[in-house]
């Protein structure tokens, strides 16, 4: 829900709103391995909550000058019921907890604690482990606390023929966040600034611009996915009990893949001039 706030006087305007957005089932995307192919699959989370407030204000103190900006804050922002069943070792390490059952026939998830691992009804096959990861109360992926942008306009008729001289100066601000909803890598917050000096006339216009004033280097993008070029395979042995007297021990052989974390470099400080006409 929505709650909006517009109050407009000769120099002023301001904006202000307050939300929550509730998800059931919030679509998360997660890459699986598929025989030899890394596959990309849509799984839903249980539910998760975003909450905020999103402020806006334009102050013109003149006709030459236009100064705004915004800002983004969430109070709230994250996965209130998110558990899913895993094998996967890498999936279990990024988690980080693991609550070992098995599923029944009916696909439902039954801790084992420390009874005896049951039999599949009628076999004589025990039933397969699996983890119960859960990511309840991990906060959204991609989503920075506070966030805010401000632009400085400056305008001024040049000469007699129309022309106008501008002054442009624009940032913004994101503060860290989460590359994933497991919450282990994150990218580092960034201040990035550009400036543009030009002039602008009916049919032609020419700018110099400085874009990223600070030189900021810091990532800005980055993404995650399973190494397959550094996995190799693991053997594993564990006790478990069949019978309140009754202990064996099994092994295991299973692949053991690493995540790679890539990131988009970002672009350094450019310095330019564009002209433009209009035919």
């Amino acid at each position: 829900r929505n709650e909006n706030l517009q109050f407009t006087g000769n120099f002023l305007q301001l904006t202000g709103a307050a939300f929550k957005t509730d998800f059931t089932d919030k679509q998360v995307g997660t890459q699986v391995l598929v025989g030899n192919t890394i596959s990309n699959r849509v799984t839903n989370a249980g539910a998760a909550v975003l909450e905020g407030l999103e402020l806006a204000a334009q102050f013109r103190p003149n006709a030459n000058w236009l100064v705004g900006g915004g800002l983004t804050y969430f109070s709230k922002y994250e996965y209130t019921d998110y558990q899913t069943t895993s094998t996967g070792a890498g999936e279990i390490a990024r988690v980080g907890n693991c609550t070992i059952g098995y599923l029944g026939s009916d696909g439902a998830f039954t801790a084992l604690g420390s009874s005896p691992i049951p039999f599949i009804p009628g076999t004589t096959t025990l039933r397969s482990l699996t983890c119960l990861l859960d990511r309840t109360g991990n906060q959204i992926e991609d989503t920075p606390e506070l966030a805010f942008a401000l632009n400085v306009s400056y305008r001024r008729p040049v000469g007699t023929n129309g022309s106008v001289m501008f002054v442009d100066v624009d940032g913004n601000w994101q503060d860290e966040r989460f590359l994933e909803d497991d919450n282990n890598p994150y990218l580092d917050s960034y201040w990035v600034a550009n400036l543009r000096v030009g002039i602008e006339a009916s049919r032609w216009s020419a700018t110099a611009y400085v874009e990223n004033l600070s030189d900021d280097r810091t990532i800005k993008s980055a993404g995650t996915g399973p190494a397959i070029y550094a996995s190799d395979f693991r053997l594993a042995a564990y006790n478990y009990n069949v019978a309140p007297t009754v202990t064996l021990a099994r092994f295991v052989f299973a692949p053991s893949i690493p995540t790679t974390t890539f990131a988009n470099l970002p672009r350094p400080r450019t310095v330019g001039i564009r002209f433009n006409y209009k035919f």
